[in-house]
């Protein structure tokens, strides 16, 4: 598990769509977006999200409260 703070490129309109992130200075652009799920931790509102480009997928956390992005897991595609 890596769960490191990560910064995020997100279109915020009907919800929350990741377009991109920057880990270890590197630009990961997404092409979709598989998974949304909401939960609460606490009174704080947590989005999971699994995002997949070409040949890996990405599983993200965003905090709605202090607005912070969490890279939990890389996974590749096989």
């Amino acid at each position: 598990m890596i769960n490191e703070s990560i910064k995020v490129w997100a279109v915020f309109d009907s919800g929350i769509s990741p377009v991109a992130m920057d880990w270890h200075n590197r630009v990961i652009k997404f092409d979709k977006v598989i998974l949304k799920t909401d939960s609460k931790r606490g009174k704080t509102k947590i989005t999971n999200m699994v995002c997949a480009n070409n040949s890996v997928v990405y599983e993200l956390e965003y905090n709605h409260q202090n607005f912070l992005w969490t890279l939990k897991k890389i996974m590749p595609i096989v």
